[in-house]
């Protein structure tokens, strides 16, 4: 019984052992999604402020904790041990994501005044597949939308993380959890500046850039979760290896190609999540600050790599 015990409190805590964010959603595809769907739908959004982040790389931002375990505990406290263990790294990683946000935000400094006047509602757009604000059938569904945007380091790269969950409406109005017939994660990143003073273009014009850059990103963002519950994403069977260079980093994904353009390239990664990113080949301008450019979150591109 001890034994069992034991092995059940070690399996809880090892499992809460990873670090909480919240720009991370585990994708659910429910067939019944796209059957219940009724036009408008209408759509919650989770908060009335806009979320602007400064942009780090959290996979680089934890560090674990060594400890040693008394060999002479027996197994039920060697196993305790390992528990508390999980405890301990899961606060400590916690903690230091923290003080990696609170330095990454800094970045946002500058933009102090702007963000005061950015609300959630400023994104919002007429279609007749989507109502705001609206009154909901508790029978019918709601769309969750907690859109969360981040600025790099360099002030060069505006990116969305667009979190989106299909929902019963009562639950959504009542804030209990319910289990979600669609949920996924919509990752839009923005064509990157190519001139050096970013920061004073996002400030121009009490922030006109930013938000209509923002509010771009997020229309197109919701017109692929919308796509993506209806089942009218088409992907290439053939899975490929993509290297995207935005700005000086290099990110690699894999997944399978959407759509793609000598702006932007469109696809599903291997966790289910969209993507939607500045395109690599080169044959579009690159987006220069210094000159009345579009502010539409696309860039030019150079074709990915097959593998």
């Amino acid at each position: 019984m001890r034994f069992a015990i034991a092995v059940l409190m070690l399996l809880l805590l090892s499992g809460c052992a990873a670090p909480k964010t919240d720009d991370y959603i585990r994708h659910i595809q429910s067939t019944s999604a796209s059957q219940q769907w009724v036009s408008p739908l209408p759509v919650y959004l989770a908060a009335a402020q806009i979320e602007l982040r400064g942009e780090y790389d959290s996979n680089n931002a934890t560090e674990q904790l060594n400890v040693l375990y008394a060999g002479d505990a027996g197994i039920v406290g060697f196993m305790a041990q390992v528990a508390a263990h999980a405890a301990l790294s899961n606060n400590a990683q916690n903690s230091r994501l923290s003080e990696q946000q609170l330095q990454a935000n800094k970045v946002l400094e500058p933009l102090a005044e702007q963000l005061h006047q950015l609300h959630t509602v400023q994104l919002t757009y007429q279609t007749p597949e989507l109502s705001w604000l609206a009154q909901a059938d508790p029978k019918a569904l709601y769309m969750v939308s907690k859109p969360i945007f981040f600025l790099s380091q360099d002030a060069r790269v505006l990116s969305l993380k667009h979190i989106v969950q299909l929902e019963p409406a009562a639950a959504v109005v009542a804030g209990k959890k319910a289990t979600a017939l669609y949920s996924n994660l919509i990752e839009v990143v923005a064509q990157p500046l190519t001139a050096e003073r970013s920061i004073e273009y996002w400030q121009a014009d009490q922030g006109a850039a930013l938000i209509g850059t923002m509010q771009a990103m997020y229309q197109q963002s919701m017109a692929l979760a919308l796509a993506d519950v209806k089942g009218q994403l088409k992907q290439d069977t053939q899975a490929e290896t993509f290297r995207l260079a935005i700005a000086d980093k290099l990110r690699i994904e894999r997944g399978n190609r959407i759509s793609a353009s000598c702006k932007q390239l469109v696809f599903r990664n291997l966790r289910g999540w969209i993507l939607a990113m500045p395109a690599q080949s080169g044959h579009c301008e690159p987006f220069d600050v210094s000159v009345n450019a579009d502010t539409t979150p696309a860039a030019s591109h150079r074709d990915p790599e097959k593998t």
